[in-house]
C-alpha cells in the first residue's frame, strides 16, 4: 500500500471515531453535534472507500485494516445521525 493509501486510511479511522464520538452525545445534548457527527461520518466514509480502492489498485492482497475500520465506523456514525434525525422529525411532527 502506498504512502497516500496509507494517509487515508488513517484519515477515514480517525474521522470515524470522531463522528461516532460526536453522534452518540447527541442523543442527550444538541443538534449541533449532530451536524459535525453527519459531516465527519460522510467524510469517513469517503475517505475510507477511497482507501481501500486505493489500496487495491496498488495490488495489495486485501485492504488495509484501518481503512476497513475507518468504513465500518463510518457506517456507524451515519447510522446513528440518520436515526437522530428520523427522531427529530418524528417529534417535530408528534409535538
Amino acid at each position: 500500500m502506498n504512502s497516500t493509501a496509507v494517509r487515508t486510511a488513517i484519515a477515514s479511522m480517525v474521522l470515524g471515531i470522531v463522528s461516532v464520538s460526536l453522534c452518540v452525545p447527541a442523543i442527550l445534548l444538541s443538534f449541533f453535534l449532530w451536524l459535525l457527527g453527519m459531516v465527519t461520518a460522510l467524510a469517513s466514509l469517503t475517505c475510507g472507500i477511497l482507501a481501500i480502492v486505493m489500496s487495491t489498485r496498488a495490488s495489495a492482497i486485501s485492504p488495509a485494516g484501518r481503512a476497513v475500520a475507518g468504513l465500518i465506523l463510518g457506517i456507524i456514525g451515519t447510522s446513528i445521525a440518520g436515526l437522530l434525525l428520523l427522531c427529530l422529525l418524528l417529534l417535530r411532527i408528534i409535538l
